[in-house]
């Protein structure tokens, strides 16, 4: 079956995504991993510092599946899956990005993002006060939805047991990383799938990609945020479906 590559997003682990692969098994064979495994992944011979870690990383995870694959990212690894396939479309046969971004932060030309400053703070806090960052953080991510205090928490302790060192680098991503002027370069079969309501990554952030790569679909879900895969696995997992079925033959499904 055609792979298909799940990335969580930051602060997250592989299993926050599980019940979206689970729905996709029928579909294609799934590979679920967090964004903050993948550094550990990139081999040591033939490193490229024109990406970043996390897209080096994602590289030699896809080299390891030997074939062609759709990269689906939510979030942060959204990012990184565009990242990816806008310096090696060679090893990616298409790109899902759900809740994603070119760019997380504002600028002068770029409004469609948060303030430098809020992923900076965030770092900086972390060592400190590591529950109170994340919880305001998971609090935005499940808005407009108000989740009881369990389901805040349980994302807390998952989240507090990724490395802190880590947590800061993928902060640290998202204040640089800046893929606008890469957006022309992509050339494989795009979906991007948005929340109407994301507090976290605006939705004029999805319709700049559409508007920017060639060929792409956009699709938006109404009264659902930043969750919308955690929320709604069923119906993420209906695009992807229709997105597999579209662009790539019976053939690739049933390898």
């Amino acid at each position: 079956m055609l792979p298909v590559i799940l990335i969580s997003g930051w602060a997250t682990r592989a299993d926050s995504l599980f019940p979206l692969g689970d729905d996709l098994s029928q579909t294609a064979s799934v590979h679920t991993v967090s964004l903050h495994d993948l550094p550990g992944l990139i081999k040591t011979d033939g490193d490229d510092d024109r990406v970043s870690q996390y897209a080096s990383g994602l590289l030699s995870y896809i080299q390891n599946l030997k074939g062609r694959c759709i990269v689906a990212g939510w979030s942060t690894g959204a990012i990184v899956a565009l990242e990816t396939a806008a310096y090696y479309q060679n090893q990616i046969a298409g790109i899902v990005m759900i809740n994603g971004t070119a760019r997380f932060c504002t600028d002068r030309s770029y409004e469609f993002g948060r303030p430098e400053v809020i992923p900076r703070a965030m770092s900086q806090a972390l060592s400190i006060a590591g529950h109170t960052v994340l919880t305001g953080f998971f609090t935005d991510v499940f808005s407009p939805f108000v989740p009881d205090g369990d389901e805040i928490s349980k994302s807390v302790e998952a989240a507090l047991g990724i490395d802190v060192k880590e947590l800061k680098a993928g902060l640290k991503y998202l204040r640089e990383v800046d893929l606008r002027d890469r957006l022309k370069n992509i050339a494989v079969p795009t979906v991007i799938i948005h929340g109407r309501e994301d507090a976290i990554v605006p939705l004029g952030a999805g319709q700049y990609l559409a508007d920017n790569i060639a060929g792409s679909e956009y699709v938006i879900f109404d009264s659902v945020g930043h969750d919308l895969p955690l929320r709604y696995p069923g119906k993420v997992k209906g695009v992807i479906r229709r997105f597999i079925e579209h662009y790539f033959s019976e053939e690739d499904v049933a390898k």
